[in-house]
């Protein structure tokens, strides 16, 4: 935690996915890090899970790249299948947190379904991105803890390496390569599209540009690069 609380007044970002971040939320300590918000809820996920988004709340300089460009790539929709390990952890931010000027918290996904366990989840247990008509409620998927100093602790239930399905289309995937990784991935993209003629294979090509583009990805914002965690 004195490790951590460092990063922290230096300016970094701490990445806290699935066990590590069972181990924060364990050993969490008020004094280096502020009040806790999380918990650990009594049910896990074995299978994979379903984030959804606002995308427009992800295009922004303080959230993560990665989760930028998912952003961009599923600007229709927001919504992303993520596959998880036997035991991934299933969290949220509590209800009954107590209210701090140590750090701002801001919801970035929530996950609205999981395999592995047929309990429940309260209702007053959830999280929730956007309001009205447009509200999306889960459990937590992704939140960031910002501080003062400009170090963020990033928290995710599951890892992008497992990332299995992105509901994008064509133009999302050209305008984000082409916004993250220029003119050139554009038209890679382009050229091997324009190869395929089966729509099964379209829509394969598209997955696996949109995985390629989320793992080159930084998890980190842009302003700041440096990781840790």
């Amino acid at each position: 935690m004195e490790l951590m609380e460092w990063l922290l007044q230096k300016g970094h970002m701490v990445m806290c996915s699935d066990f590590s971040l069972k181990a924060l939320i364990s050993e969490w300590s008020e004094e280096h890090l502020g009040p806790n918000p999380f918990l650990k809820l009594d049910m896990s996920c074995d299978h994979r899970f379903q984030l959804d988004f606002l995308p427009q709340d992800l295009a922004n300089e303080e959230v993560p790249q990665q989760l930028q460009v998912v952003g961009e790539l599923c600007a229709d929709r927001g919504m992303a299948i993520v596959g998880a390990l036997g035991g991934t952890i299933v969290y949220t931010v509590s209800p009954h947190r107590a209210r701090t000027e140590l750090y701002e918290l801001k919801v970035l996904t929530v996950v609205s379904e999981w395999s592995g366990s047929r309990a429940g989840m309260p209702e007053a247990m959830k999280c929730s991105v956007g309001t009205g008509a447009g509200e999306k409620r889960g459990a937590a998927g992704h939140v960031t803890l910002t501080y003062a100093s400009g170090g963020q602790i990033l928290t995710s239930m599951g890892h992008w390496i497992e990332l299995s399905r992105l509901d994008t289309s064509l133009d999302a995937v050209l305008r984000a390569a082409a916004h993250n990784f220029g003119d050139d991935e554009r038209e890679q993209v382009m050229q091997e599209m324009g190869g395929l003629s089966s729509e099964t294979e379209r829509r394969e090509c598209l997955q696996k540009w949109s995985k390629q583009m989320v793992s080159k990805s930084v998890p980190t914002r842009m302003k700041c690069r440096s990781k840790f965690g």
